[in-house]
């Protein structure tokens, strides 16, 4: 790749166009050469919710020209509910003595590094970490290696905005508080430290912008690849409205949005009005109510648009990005 780039504006320079058009065909066969390594706090090949599909949309685009990158992804190992819960519990434990931020404990563990580092002995031109619970890795990179950061969230936001919905005053409010200025220092020096940062709303390229110095960013709104689908006429009868909330439902702020919907709104429209919940937990979530069908983890996108004819998202202001 650095024997191509000064070819290339020898070229723009003062060649002709013949010999101009010669050199970006080369230049951009070097960068079609470029490998990445993508390292996750989700494995994108799943279909669970707004971070998968957004990071499956960024790979497209690495993928796709003029990158056409080779793209190898490593992600952080999932965890069944239970064992989610768990290990929860565990990184709030370590996060009292380690000195870094439980949701970062979260995700950190020797296994994973290894894994990475073995990686590393073959040639990337670039890292990409795929959420900023992986800041953690920075001090393990090679230093000459390029790095890219995709920060789906302000995750100290989030963080605090769960503290203040979910706790009264008390010790376990306190020790939360504590974690949380932790995530926030954690997450301020690493975005700095890093660099080169993918937004997905210009609020959060904003706040990094007034806070975390030396980084460099863009904001590349939520991408989606599925084609649009047509729905046929006259699947209902006239005078319904079905409604239809798609979403991840083990993440928190998904929760408190469809609970503000259903005690907020439902109570207020018409009888004829039904709504319809899809996603994963989405059956244990939703309630059980005459005007509300829970139908679970969607596994075609096709089910889902010819059951709804409205889709709502209804979001609280500290997880508008998503």
């Amino acid at each position: 790749m650095g024997a191509e780039q000064p070819t290339c504006r020898l070229a723009r320079d003062g060649a002709d166009s013949q010999s101009r058009e010669t050199v970006e065909c080369r230049a951009t066969r070097a960068v079609a050469g470029m490998r990445v390594l993508m390292v996750s706090i989700i494995d994108p090949s799943a279909q669970m919710g707004g971070a998968w599909t957004v990071t499956r949309a960024i790979l497209g685009l690495l993928r796709s020209a003029p990158l056409k990158a080779e793209v190898e992804v490593v992600a952080v190992p999932q965890r069944s509910r239970i064992a989610h819960r768990f290990r929860q519990g565990a990184a709030v434990g370590q996060a009292l003595i380690s000195g870094l931020p439980s949701k970062v404990e979260f995700s950190r563990s020797r296994a994973f590094l290894k894994q990475v580092r073995d990686l590393f002995r073959q040639s990337f031109d670039m890292i990409v970490i795929n959420g900023t619970d992986l800041l953690w890795l920075l001090p393990h990179l090679p230093p000459a290696m390029k790095r890219l950061v995709i920060a789906h969230n302000i995750e100290h936001q989030l963080f605090a905005a769960q503290i203040d919905l979910s706790l009264h005053e008390g010790l376990a409010k306190r020790l939360l508080l504590r974690d949380l200025a932790k995530l926030r220092r954690f997450e301020v020096e690493g975005l700095s430290r890093a660099g080169n940062v993918i937004f997905l709303s210009s609020l959060d390229a904003e706040y990094a912008r007034a806070n975390c110095p030396g980084v460099r960013s863009i904001v590349v709104p939520p991408l989606f690849g599925n084609p649009p689908l047509q729905r046929p006429p006259g699947l209902r009868a006239a005078g319904t409205l079905h409604i239809g909330m798609l979403a991840n439902f083990g993440w928190w702020p998904n929760r408190e949005g469809l609970k503000w919907f259903v005690e907020k709104v439902v109570p207020h429209i018409s009888p004829a009005v039904q709504l319809h919940v899809f996603g994963a937990e989405s059956e244990r979530v939703a309630p059980v109510h005459p005007r509300i069908q829970r139908h679970g983890y969607a596994a075609s996108l096709s089910d889902v648009w010819s059951s709804c004819d409205i889709m709502i998202a209804p979001i609280s202001r500290e997880a508008e990005s998503q």
